[in-house]
């Protein structure tokens, strides 16, 4: 009978023994199979009638249970080590997982999920196994190396699903990572010039990022700030430089800098003598006068017809 009293169909059972001897033992076996009844707690009741005396009854009882109920203490832990990763490093993904159930379970799928830890987030890296865990048993899945190149910067959950002969998978543990980005980014530049340039100048940066990648290259010539990668200077002038990028994490590099010297102007040379074009009849000195208005002079030459370049300021 169920709980509530009512005799199960097909419920009734009689048997008639044979003699039984004084002192001995007959056992009688009767399947009862559970499967088109609904879970419920159900009695057995025996009654024993000989010869017409007064019944003896015994009673037993047993629960008919949800076949989902045969899986649940199913449980396990999903976990990321290190829980706080540097971007472009790897992490281990770890999952043990338990069977505290009644059943061994022979065709059971685990998948492990990394979800951003947002809302309406879809996964963005799965693995699934299948593989058989009897009762009472503790087994770890392989540790997996998940590169956060993989991921990006912020929050994620780990999920660890299961599902039992192509059921709907249920959670059976979450774990959380942290990908950060605190290296700053690095740039450089292509210029070798040393001291003064004659000629207009261009400089090429380049920045390179090991995780979030760079979001601009920032840099400033004299007081003005500009944003890109090409430095052109086309005016003389003394122009002290720095430069410096930051990554889409928001990591600002120092700045670098640089002085560049651009004098593509020649010098002015002046003499004074006042006899230019004449003749005259005495041994004249000349004094030659040198002016520049960036680099400086370095030198003054003076030659006398098809003579031979002398370095100086003074001819007699």
């Amino acid at each position: 009978t169920n709980s509530s009293g009512t005799l199960m169909p097909g419920g009734t059972f009689t048997y008639t023994l044979p003699t039984l001897n004084h002192g001995t033992t007959r056992t009688t076996l009767k399947i009862w199979f559970t499967e088109s009844h609904a879970p419920d707690t159900y009695t057995v009741t025996q009654v024993a009638t000989v010869d017409g005396l007064t019944p003896i009854s015994r009673t037993a009882s047993f629960t008919v249970v949800p076949s989902h109920l045969q899986n649940q203490g199913l449980g396990g832990t999903i976990t990321a080590v290190p829980a706080l990763v540097e971007g472009g490093d790897s992490f281990l993904l770890q999952s043990p997982l338990t069977n505290t159930g009644n059943i061994d379970l022979t065709n059971l799928e685990v998948t492990q999920v990394i979800i951003p830890d947002s809302y309406g987030a879809v996964p963005i890296w799965s693995q699934a196994q299948t593989l058989t865990l009897p009762q009472g048993i503790t087994q770890s899945l392989a540790d997996v190396s998940i590169s956060s190149n993989n991921l990006m910067n912020g929050d994620f959950q780990l999920i660890l699903q299961v599902s039992v002969d192509g059921g709907s998978p249920i959670t059976a543990a979450i774990g959380h990572v942290t990908v950060q980005d605190t290296i700053v980014p690095i740039t450089i530049d292509n210029w070798s010039g040393i001291g003064w340039q004659t000629t207009p100048i261009t400089v090429n940066l380049t920045a390179s990022d090991n995780y979030s990648g760079v979001a601009e290259t920032r840099y400033t010539v004299g007081p003005n700030n500009y944003t890109g990668t090409l430095i052109a200077l086309v005016d003389d002038g003394i122009y002290p430089v720095s430069y410096r990028s930051v990554d889409v994490a928001g990591n600002l590099e120092n700045a670098h800098t640089l002085t560049i010297f651009l004098d593509q102007t020649a010098p002015v040379v002046s003499h004074d003598a006042t006899f230019d074009g004449q003749l005259i009849d005495y041994e004249p000195t000349i004094t030659f006068s040198a002016t520049d208005n960036l680099s400086g002079i370095a030198a003054t030459w003076y030659q006398v017809n098809e003579g031979t370049q002398v370095e100086g300021t003074s001819l007699s």
